[in-house]
């Protein structure tokens, strides 16, 4: 009986720190952003630039939050395509009460972006850029997410963009884990910004849907806390759901 509690506490301490480690970011390797990969570094005063590989058509969110312990306040984020061209520009859209910037885009060569951090003050900063995949009428998607713990800023691990402009209905049910995220429908906005467009959430959600009306361009949808940039809560807790867009009645 000893040892099989001490089996599940030795398999419990593992997966919480399998857990823990996507919230712990590495230090950036020749400047180079990988996707899905959480990266560190340092600001002081000069433009630190990343080169992230994309492809054609690919849709991808690149997050930027300020360091938990030595945080740099008023960073700012731009992507500029292979050619040096700015696609991407959280200057252009101010959200007071946000301390970190979320930008998506869809990319339209194959090649070397560059994702380029700047700030008010010298600190430290993270980097997150992952891909967001494409959500197709009546075909389920399944995924899973972890929560942001209180020892990291809140972020988000998947991403999955609506790729039409009609009206369409999200629909969502958790099929596993401790942790109920809430369901975040992002809006483009000036310089590719995202902003959140609806919410489907609460503590007791297992199943639920969205309407969306039809909108100007594509949409992304994230899961996890709804105040990005904030710091998490308690210990990393994981779900699992699926996701399926269909047509309204």
């Amino acid at each position: 009986m000893v040892k099989r509690i001490l089996l599940l506490a030795v398999v419990a301490l593992l997966l919480m720190g399998s857990n823990l480690g996507i919230f712990q970011p590495t230090a950036a390797q020749d400047n180079t952003l990988t996707l899905g990969e959480r990266v560190s570094a340092d600001f002081a005063g000069t433009a630190v630039q990343f080169t992230l590989e994309g492809k054609k058509d690919q849709f991808v969110v690149v997050q930027y939050v300020p360091d938990v312990e030595n945080p740099i306040y008023g960073g700012k984020l731009k992507i500029s395509d292979p050619s040096g061209n700015v696609i991407a520009d959280s200057s252009e859209l101010i959200i007071f009460s946000q301390l970190g910037c979320i930008l998506g885009v869809q990319l339209e060569e194959d090649g070397a972006y560059t994702v380029e951090v700047v700030a008010d003050d010298n600190g430290t900063f993270e980097l997150l850029a992952i891909e967001a995949i494409p959500l197709e009428l009546d075909k389920p998607v399944e995924g899973s997410t972890t929560s942001t713990p209180e020892t990291a800023r809140i972020t988000y691990d998947v991403a999955y963009v609506i790729d039409t402009t009609d009206e369409v209905v999200l629909n969502y049910e958790r099929t596993g884990g401790d942790y109920v995220p809430t369901v975040i429908v992002d809006a483009v906005e000036a310089g590719n910004n995202l902003y959140p467009l609806s919410y489907l959430g609460g503590r007791a959600l297992n199943k639920g849907s969205l309407t969306l009306e039809k909108s100007r361009m594509y949409r992304f949808v994230v899961l996890g806390y709804v105040n990005f940039s904030d710091r998490g809560n308690g210990e990393a807790r994981s779900a699992d759901f699926t996701l399926t867009l269909s047509k309204p009645n």
